[in-house]
């Protein structure tokens, strides 16, 4: 029974340690138009200097795909949203043997959650084109949300923009 819940616990922690990341567009949409874009209003993070590298990262990464930020007349509107979740968790720790009295102790870690939303949309039609959600664990450390910010916009825009199948 107790090796069962370490079992799942690990498995708990394994999976949600893990970057998810999943991307749609519409089947139909051009993307030829949409070689400049400007910033809309989402739901930025909290933190003026997460909001600050998402932005940067978002621009790096569509610069990267040709795309020019522009101030007026866009092709294209992207924004993002951002959200955190505090979740509790127990990480037991025990040692001796099973059935006579081991000792075993529990320790309460909180994990904080992101979930991201970037979408691009269509300035002329305003109908959404693209997006692309990631779900990560952050670290308390801001280079590793960094290296993992970095990760994201690699995962989201590796075949960005998608080809249009007619």
């Amino acid at each position: 029974m107790k090796r069962g819940m370490f079992v799942i616990l690990g498995l708990l922690a394994t999976s949600a340690a893990a970057q998810d990341v999943t991307v749609d567009h519409a089947r139909q949409a051009d993307f030829s138009r949409c070689r400049t874009y400007a910033w809309a209003q989402g739901q930025p993070a909290l933190n003026p200097l997460a909001d600050a590298n998402i932005v940067e990262a978002i621009d790096a990464a569509l610069a990267s795909k040709g795309w020019r930020r522009v101030e007026a007349n866009p092709g294209c509107y992207v924004m993002y949203q951002a959200s955190l979740r505090e979740q509790k968790g127990l990480q037991v720790w025990g040692n001796g043997p099973r059935f006579f009295g081991g000792m075993a102790s529990v320790d309460v870690k909180t994990v904080v959650n992101g979930m991201m939303v970037v979408d691009i949309g269509d300035a002329a039609s305003q109908q959404l084109l693209w997006r692309a959600v990631a779900k990560d664990t952050l670290s308390d450390k801001p280079e590793k949300n960094k290296k993992k910010l970095a990760k994201c916009m690699e995962k989201m825009f590796k075949d960005f923009p998608p080809e249009v199948k007619q």
